[in-house]
């Protein structure tokens, strides 16, 4: 698709963005400056299911078609799952502006000179998005590298970054988005629904719904899908369409971690409960010598606890009154321990293979 258009692997956006018109009103504020070319910088973080990749999109759709002005921008929106470096995000622009720009063959610096030929033969104001920038392997070296382009060439670019978790050093406009409460994930559930011409009986809503909760909408579309194909419409195949879905977004959220990532996710899978940290700590290490891994010292692995929780896989409690270097009560936050397991395995065997 090209720029000024919406470049979505996935229409995740309703008719009506359910629940979200606060942030849709925020963004809309915060990105008002770029139109008229003053370059804004914005942070949109929250856990994975809120919607925070459909409000930046759905307003991206909507923004030109608001202020009758179709051509006021053009904007990309950049997968950083699959472009996971600085050079990825760079080429990931030139081809969204020009399809056959090749994916190698040109150093980081000429590319660099190409976008900004590139966005001045244009002479609209630019917006990247760069959804799941928290699985950037390169971190936040591709906004430095834009943000410097930028200013050498005195380029109208703005840029969003749409996280799991806030950055440690916030130079961004800030909108934080909250979980979808029970009631807006069923009017989600119910308007794609009917956007899908899908009967669902009110237990089925509800079963989605906490779909909607723990994955968002793209797992409520994926488990609606399943369900019009099944041609079931009940509790029931609702139920079951839901329990595939998580399967199979466990599964691709666990790509991005490293195993000791997963040793640790394995441990508490393991456990039947809530895990103190010291006890995790020792399930771990054996987690990791077993697989022939060293462990990580004591630091380093409440680091990679702190990450699995930031990203919605773990709840830590402080104990003992909260106080600093006291003991953790760390939760798995994972409906069917059984699920978790057999995808926190399937990923390491897959890494083994």
């Amino acid at each position: 698709t090209s720029p000024g258009g919406t470049m979505h692997e996935l229409q995740t956006a309703p008719a009506r963005v359910v629940g979200r018109v606060d942030h849709l009103q925020d963004l809309a504020a915060a990105l008002v400056p770029m139109l008229k070319g003053t370059p804004v910088d914005v942070e949109l973080a929250g856990p994975t299911g809120p919607g925070k990749t459909t409000c930046i999109r759905a307003l991206l759709d909507a923004f030109p078609e608001a202020i009758a002005r179709p051509e006021a921008f053009d904007n990309i929106v950049i997968d950083c799952k699959a472009s996971q470096r600085t050079s990825g995000i760079v080429i990931a622009i030139l081809q969204a502006f020009s399809p056959t720009y090749p994916a190698k063959g040109f150093s980081l610096d000429l590319m660099l000179e190409d976008v900004a030929r590139l966005i001045k033969a244009r002479g609209r104001p630019l917006v990247v998005v760069l959804d799941d920038h928290h699985l950037l392997r390169s971190g936040d070296e591709p906004l430095r590298v834009l943000a410097e382009l930028r200013t050498r060439h005195k380029l109208p670019v703005s840029l969003v970054v749409v996280r799991e978790f806030p950055m440690e050093a916030p130079t961004f406009h800030r909108i934080t988005v909250r979980p979808y409460t029970a009631v807006q994930a069923k009017g989600i559930v119910a308007a794609h629904a009917q956007q899908a011409g899908l009967r669902l009986t009110s237990k089925a809503i509800e079963a989605l719904a906490g779909a909607t909760r723990r994955g968002g909408i793209k797992r409520t579309m994926l488990a609606l899908r399943t369900c019009q194909e099944s041609g079931e419409a009940t509790q029931a195949g609702a139920i079951t369409a839901v329990a595939a879905c998580d399967a199979r977004f466990n599964q691709v959220r666990l790509d991005a971690y490293s195993d000791h990532h997963l040793f640790i996710l394995r441990a508490l899978c393991a456990a039947s409960g809530p895990m103190r940290s010291r006890r995790l700590r020792d399930a771990y290490w054996q987690e990791a010598q077993s697989r022939h891994e060293k462990p990580l010292a004591n630091v380093q692995f409440l680091k990679y606890v702190a990450q699995l929780a930031r990203a919605g896989f773990l709840e830590v409690t402080p104990l003992r009154g909260g106080q600093p270097g006291g003991a953790l009560a760390v939760t798995l936050l994972a409906l069917d321990r059984t699920v978790a397991l057999a995808e926190v395995n399937r990923a390491l065997k897959h890494r083994s293979a």
